[in-house]
């Protein structure tokens, strides 16, 4: 009898008391984990039997008792006075912030491992030697008070801001709100720190004075109407210039279609901290607006975004003599009408996840796409042709029978596992 493949896929796995037993009974084993417990004997045994063991951290734990796992999704706070009872190894998922008089709380976990951002005081970062971080440490002035990344001061803020104090913003200041009372922060001593901020021209000079930093920030100045866009993905229409306006700084990505075409000329100065899709006959006229982006993408044709399933057929293609663009799509499925000439001539996918076509389109596609997951023949279309050779076989129609009495792989999804 043929023996099972056994692939783990977990947070935590405990391998320290595994045996030849177990990993004899295999034919192969495979282990993806965030974190992987181990000792001298189990990892001569894993060596031993040619174990894959994709792990982002490797502890090497030779008491018999096993350490106490904490994880945590989102955010997590380290404070001071919070000691684990016993070892601990945490487990952030998300952003961890440690605050400045937490020396004793920090050094007295076995391990912590971020996957995500570590907000840490400045006094603390040299004491990090137990962290371990798939990520990104930002080190803030001990003094200061951490904001949210992206912080909107409101109109209520300069009566609740503490004098004197100190604001330390790790990514985006907006200071937009008309009812804000910048002077007023300025009397209370209020400094701002940020490594980019938002504001209107009229207010430049007092968010100078506010800034901590004005010699490093990066401003991003309006026009004086101008407002602040939250949205990853936003579309150019009458419904978003009738709420933003046509001067605003966007924190994400914005999208014209044929519909935006007119509409173009009445932006002023648009901010967009994102890419700018837009097809070659709008760019003309989109650069003279004086538009501040990050990436622009001129796109052929008739552009479909932000899709969950797009069929391109016949019909389609003839309503569209430019050709088509899709992006950000989900699904695209191709007529297998459409030729692999008129695919390459007219058709282009940027940052799709799967492009269904058959094998004779498969190469036309891949010339055409980029930042895809994958290209080729649906997973129904592979159904259909295994149960043609499988029904074919059995009425004498192919010579060849497809191997469906191998034993099915032992696939294992969990949090926590033993070995």
């Amino acid at each position: 009898m043929e023996k099972q493949e056994l692939s783990v896929n977990c947070a935590i796995c405990d391998a320290r008391k595994v045996t030849e037993e177990t990993l004899s009974s295999y034919a192969s084993v495979s282990i993806n984990t965030g974190v992987l417990l181990s000792n001298a004997r189990s990892r001569l045994l894993l060596g031993r039997y040619s174990v894959n063991v994709n792990s982002a951290t490797v502890i090497d734990w030779e008491q018999e008792e096993a350490p106490a796992f904490s994880t945590h999704n989102g955010s997590y706070e380290i404070k001071a006075g919070t000691l684990p009872a016993r070892p601990t190894i945490l487990i952030v998922n998300g952003k961890l912030s440690i605050s400045p008089d937490a020396a004793s709380s920090l050094s007295s976990y076995l391990k912590i491992v971020v996957n995500g951002t570590i907000y840490c005081p400045e006094s603390l970062s040299s004491s990090l030697g137990n962290v371990e971080i798939n990520g990104k440490l930002i080190a803030y002035p001990d003094k200061a008070i951490l904001t949210k990344s992206v912080f909107l001061p409101n109109r209520y803020f300069h009566r609740t801001a503490k004098e004197g104090s100190l604001y330390y913003t790790p990514k985006l200041l907006v200071l937009l709100d008309s009812q804000l009372d910048l002077p007023a922060l300025a009397e209370k001593q209020v400094r701002f720190s940020a490594q980019k901020v938002v504001l209107h021209d009229k207010d430049l000079e007092t968010v100078l004075e506010l800034l901590e930093n004005p010699d490093t920030a990066d401003l991003a100045i309006l026009p004086d109407n101008g407002t602040y866009i939250m949205e990853d993905d936003a579309v150019l229409n009458d419904a978003f210039l009738q709420k933003y306006g046509p001067s605003f700084y966007i924190n994400g990505n914005l999208s014209l279609n044929q519909a935006s075409t007119p509409l173009i000329s009445r932006l002023k100065n648009p901010h967009i901290d994102g890419t700018v899709l837009l097809s070659a006959d709008q760019e003309a006229a989109f650069l003279a607006t004086d538009p501040v982006y990050k990436e622009l993408k001129v796109l052929r044709g008739q552009i479909l975004t932000n899709r969950i399933s797009v069929t391109i057929d016949r019909n389609l293609l003839s309503l569209s003599p430019d050709g088509i663009s899709c992006t950000d799509c989900v699904s695209v499925k191709l007529d297998p009408s459409i030729t692999p000439e008129e695919i390459h001539s007219l058709l282009h996918f940027s940052d799709c996840v799967d492009i269904s076509c058959t094998e004779e389109q498969k190469s036309a596609v891949i010339s055409v796409a980029e930042d895809y997951v994958s290209i080729g023949p649906s997973l129904a279309s592979k159904a259909e042709n295994l149960a043609g050779s499988i029904f074919g076989n059995i009425f004498g129609k192919n010579d060849e029978m497809p191997e469906i009495n191998a034993p099915a792989p032992c696939i294992i999804n969990t949090t926590t596992y033993v070995l």
